[in-house]
């Protein structure tokens, strides 16, 4: 397998409804929501649950950073990390990727594969409890397989766990004299797909909720969350974008070649409400600030610095 650089999207729009954290709806069961649970360096914002419906391990991402001056590949994470307590033993450097900047300097990445963490198969548990820390709900789960199996009976589609340093300000390729490194471990599982199995109710006594992972037996990630009525929000759960067209052929039937065509993209969620009013969106710097209410986002790989693997 290579890393590929693949195409930059201009803009990719999608919509995580209801607050900030909420999932969107899973796919195989229309009465499921999916829960997505971000961690960076052990940390994530707290969930508002809207609604009562059952909920499913739609996304779980586990990102650990170290930022250094030095170039010591990825064992920043490996000494001192949200990840540092994972077996790495196996873990070897499978792939270098440079690309120019834009500012005359230039970026490598190197990434990281074969950890005994990585390639074991894993369990995720996530159990509700009360400020008491009594468990009140029944058990989330999802598991991983192994590369080898193809994600066969894996409960997300995407999974990855894998490790990079990116090293930012490089003079040339091959030189990179004075740059800044940041070294990263990933575990990633995404897109579940057993949602319809694995769906639960979360009562709404529970304020939070202790992600356990079977490569961390000793280590519990807490979010804590609420509970609101879906009637105290204007959008619902779900994403339905549109193209329209807003001028018709002018023959009436078929546009013919030279003609002008005008069209016009729309917003909803599940129910059909707009998200915004026909022709506005929240500015890029509203959704910077993370002041767009309906959840809209806008393409931000600038500062996630995404590659495909």
């Amino acid at each position: 397998m290579k890393w590929f650089r693949g195409l930059v999207i201009v803009l990719i729009l999608f919509m995580i409804v209801g607050v900030v954290g909420a999932a969107d709806r899973a796919t195989s069961n229309p009465e499921a929501i999916g829960l997505s649970l971000f961690f960076q360096n052990g940390q994530i914002a707290p969930l508002t649950l809207v609604g009562d419906a059952p909920r499913n391990l739609q996304e779980i991402d586990l990102v650990a950073t170290v930022a250094t001056t030095t170039d010591r590949g990825i064992e920043p994470i490996i000494e001192n990390s949200d990840l540092a307590a994972l077996d790495w033993s196996g873990i070897i450097m499978v792939e270098e990727d440079w690309r120019a900047a834009g500012d005359g300097t230039f970026i490598r990445q190197r990434f990281y594969r074969h950890a005994k963490w990585m390639e074991a198969p894993s369990l995720f548990r996530v159990v509700p409890s009360d400020e008491s820390r009594t468990v009140v709900g029944q058990t989330l789960i999802a598991h991983t397989g192994t590369d080898d199996t193809l994600n066969a009976g894996d409960d997300g589609f995407v999974r990855r766990f894998v490790a990079r340093q990116i090293a930012f300000g490089c003079l040339a390729e091959d030189d990179c004299t004075g740059a800044t490194f940041v070294a990263q471990g990933l575990v990633q599982l995404r897109h579940a797909l057993h949602a319809e199995q694995r769906a639960r109710p979360i009562p709404s006594k529970a304020t939070r909720l202790e992600l356990k992972w079977s490569q961390q037996p000793h280590t519990s990630r807490t979010i804590h969350i609420s509970h609101a009525s879906p009637t105290a929000f204007p959008y619902g759960y779900g994403f339905q974008p549109a193209l329209e067209t807003v001028s018709a052929p002018a023959n009436g039937h078929y546009y013919v070649p030279g003609e002008t065509v005008k069209f016009q993209v729309s917003f909803r969620d599940g129910r059909g409400n707009r998200l915004h009013a026909a022709g506005v969106l929240p500015s890029y710097d509203q959704f910077l600030r993370g002041e767009v209410a309906s959840g809209l986002r806008y393409y931000n790989g600038f500062a996630l610095f995404p590659t495909t693997y």
